[in-house]
């Protein structure tokens, strides 16, 4: 694995911060809203929830595997030696 300035490692530690926000609201507004749709497309609603859920899930360990990765010395991200 590469080294990394700080601007490249916030780079994509922000844009991972940001799907799991996408992911956690997307989840919490199908799930809310599942009674305001005709009850033929509530199950439509329901697994779409769940696969916003999952989804939310993943990136968040992404996330944390991102930030076990690296380790800053000198104002570089250098790898930790963990895997990515």
């Amino acid at each position: 694995m590469q080294e990394l300035t700080a601007g490249q490692f916030s780079l994509v530690h922000n844009a991972l911060s940001f799907a799991i926000a996408v992911m956690a609201a997307a989840t919490v507004f199908f799930f809310m809203n599942r009674a305001q749709v005709a009850p033929a497309y509530r199950m439509a609603i329901t697994i779409t929830g769940l696969v916003t859920m999952i989804a939310g899930y993943h990136y968040f360990r992404i996330f944390n595997s991102w930030e076990s990765s690296f380790i800053m010395s000198n104002g570089i991200m250098k790898p930790s030696g963990a895997e990515f």
